[in-house]
């Protein structure tokens, strides 16, 4: 196995052939660099431990081999109980429109673990390996003292043996040498001792409030707080990023508990308020918290919209129902806990998936999304250039817009420019509905640009849309498979095992139908803003621009060709399944709140279906929905809003779901039915 010596010795031999001069890594070198933390196999105690590089313990953990990162997945209680691992908080306003002062709505937000950059501690060290600065060997040896017999033999300390005579016999043990003995940076290594800028001394003489950040985030009974999006080294960093604020208590509690973060997830803190808690199991699912909500398979949280930022004076923000002015920022909050009856499609598990914990999983991330579709940040740029520039898709000119030169600019002063365009995934969509004689419908991811939670006018979201192929067994393996997640705690690692299983299947180059996207990111600030939404597909590795399926361009709906084809198709359209051939089709489609296409009006009773069926249509005054279905993530711990069309789909799309588990007469309609008109 390729182990961290291999690759710090091909990449030293590299700079020294490449770079005359070149001696060490900066920080941010991702095989080693200085203060990078890195996760090694320590076999001797059989764990994954973080490691800080260029440290006694990082020099003696270079030839383990690499493993990944051991808290990046714990919750709040897992974490707190795990010693490799130290919790860290966001300080953002409370979810609550009643608050009357800043005081009383700041509220702390769990926002990940992180791992204790620490090598192996001294006590597990063997006597013969014992080297580390941090670490002395405790020995027997023959001493001089002022004893009565002074030729006598007794056991002493090391600092003993240095007495003049001593002469030592050999080493039992390993132990930490005294933090007053330590420097800089071997003590700032040790989580039993501190650094005050002068001398090295044990924890006791540092409460955790007197820490610096790096003082903190090595000192397993302190925990680091920022503001929102703050993650400190050896996290991954979160978009955009917060800062380090104060450093706090959190002792594990080895009796007792202060909060339900101190117990595990079954379990809550009682007590608490009037001095030592204990955690008791708790029954039913009514007075569970989120978090222990959503630990336990037989119960599911239910949402409402609330008001997650209260502002001094009324901002506009384009919610659910269109262009307002706001002193708060909506979101879904928590709003109770739910006992299932075993047997339920949970939308929140099997339909559309929103937890902030899940999608925060690494190989969900819009950057390694377009890696996995063999993108890289030059097709990216030449994606988002389409944008900026004018063109034609299907023989309609397609304007430029402008907005997008800024988006594409800022981005590319990042170091990455996939990570600076800003998307975060805010759903996983389960698109079996859509199932029929040709596919068992569509699996779709959502982002949104984290620009537009502020701004009304930097607003987007990109689809990647992938199809689900049969599975032999009419589409009851897919069924069982997506059903199955509503079994599964939400916070739990099996559902995101499960999960991660399902998505690595069908998200792939191969099983892409179309990436769409909804943007507002070319006008000021107005009550009538133009939306635009386009569709792209991959062709020989590339997206390239196509016709928006199923949405007719405005300047055709009233002309003969398609009155006649209209004509030839009346119960198509009625039934929702009629699919409008491409020379009709608009190459882009541009939406102002309330616009609907409009047909003569001997066929009114047409104009409905046709536009819910149409991409237009479905953003717009059919669906009462004023820019999209899901919006931003302004809180990277809270979920966004769902429109309310949304929300009843769901309940439509579920009953889809459990009829396919099953082989009735329903069953076989939809597994033998037309392709569905994709919306």
């Amino acid at each position: 196995m390729l182990t961290r010596d291999n690759v710090l010795a091909l990449v030293l031999s590299t700079c020294a052939l490449t770079l005359p001069g070149c001696s060490d890594f900066s920080s941010d070198n991702s095989h080693g660099g200085c203060g990078t933390v890195f996760f090694a196999h320590d076999k001797e105690a059989k764990q994954c431990r973080p490691v800080a590089a260029c440290t006694p313990g990082g020099d003696q953990a270079a030839h383990w081999d690499d493993c990944i990162d051991p808290c990046a997945t714990l919750d709040q209680a897992t974490c707190v109980r795990d010693v490799r691992c130290q919790r860290v908080y966001e300080e953002r306003q409370a979810s609550d429109a009643t608050c009357s002062s800043a005081a009383d709505c700041n509220q702390m937000a769990f926002a990940g673990c992180h791992p204790l950059p620490a090598p192996r501690a001294c006590e597990e060290e063997t006597s013969l390996s014992c080297t580390s600065s941090a670490c002395r060997p405790v020995t027997t040896c023959t001493c001089t003292l002022p004893v009565p017999n002074p030729l006598a033999q007794v056991s002493c300390g090391i600092g003993d043996c240095d007495l003049g005579g001593a002469t030592p016999l050999g080493s039992d043990r390993c132990a930490p040498r005294s933090c007053m003995a330590l420097g800089p940076s071997d003590c700032q290594q040790r989580t039993d001792c501190a650094w005050d800028g002068v001398d090295c001394g044990p924890v006791h003489d540092q409460p955790c409030g007197a820490l610096t950040e790096g003082a903190c985030g090595v000192r397993r009974d302190c925990r680091m707080v920022g503001t929102v999006g703050y993650r400190p080294i050896g996290m991954k960093a979160a978009e955009p990023p917060g800062t380090f604020m104060r450093c706090e208590d959190d002792s594990p509690k080895e009796n007792g508990c202060d909060s339900n973060s101190d117990c595990p997830p079954s379990e809550q803190c009682v007590g608490a308020g009037a001095g030592a808690g204990r955690c008791e199991m708790v029954s039913g699912c009514g007075g569970l918290d989120e978090e222990l909500c959503s630990g336990r398979p037989g119960c599911a949280p239910k949402f409402s919209e609330t008001c997650a930022r209260a502002a001094s004076t009324a901002q506009p923000y384009y919610g659910s129902g269109g262009l307002t002015t706001s002193t708060c920022t909506p979101v879904e909050a928590f709003a109770g806990c739910v006992q299932l009856d075993g047997d339920e499609i949970v939308p929140d598990r099997s339909l559309f998936i929103q937890d902030p914990g899940v999608l925060a999983e690494p190989e969900l991330q819009f950057p390694a999304l377009m890696r996995a579709l063999g993108q890289n940040n030059v097709t990216t740029m030449e994606l988002f250039g389409m944008y900026a520039a004018a063109g034609t898709i299907n023989g309609r000119t397609v304007a430029a817009r402008p907005g997008m030169t800024t988006l594409i600019n800022d981005a590319k002063r990042g170091t990455d420019f996939m990570s600076a365009l800003g998307f975060r995934p805010v759903a996983i969509s389960n698109r079996i509905d859509l199932v029929s004689g040709a596919s068992c419908g569509e699996a779709r991811i959502v982002y949104a640009n984290d620009q537009g939670a502020t701004s009304p006018v930097r607003r987007m979201t990109m689809i990647f849309e992938f199809g689900v192929p049969l599975d032999g067994a009419g589409c009851r393996t897919w069924a069982l498979r997506w059903a199955q997640l509503s079994r599964l705690a939400t916070r739990s690692p099996q559902f995101h095992a499960a999960l991660l299983l399902l998505t690595r299947e069908l998200f792939t180059a191969e099983r892409l139908n179309q990436l769409r996207s909804n943007e507002l990111m070319n006008v000021p600030l107005s009550t009538s803003p133009v939306w635009e939404l386009r569709e792209f597909a991959l062709v020989e590795g590339r997206f390239r621009p196509q016709p928006c399926k199923n949405s007719p361009d405005p300047s055709v709906v009233q002309s003969p060709a398609f009155l006649a084809w209209l004509d030839a198709h009346q119960s198509e359209v009625a039934a929702g399944t009629a699919v409008v051939p491409t020379e009709f089709l608009a190459g882009s489609s541009l939406t102002t709140p309330g616009f609907h296409l409009t047909l003569p009006q001997q066929y009114g009773t047409l104009e409905a279906p046709l536009n819910k069926n149409s991409c237009t249509g479905c953003h717009t005054d059919s669906t009462q929905t004023k820019f999209v279905h899901v919006g931003e993530r302004l809180f990277a711990n809270l979920r966004p809003l769902r429109s309310a069309f949304l929300r009843e789909q769901l309940a439509v799309r579920g009953e889809v779901l459990r009829t396919l588990l099953g082989d009735g007469v329903q069953a076989r309609v939809l597994r033998t039915r037309p392709k569905p008109a994709t919306h």
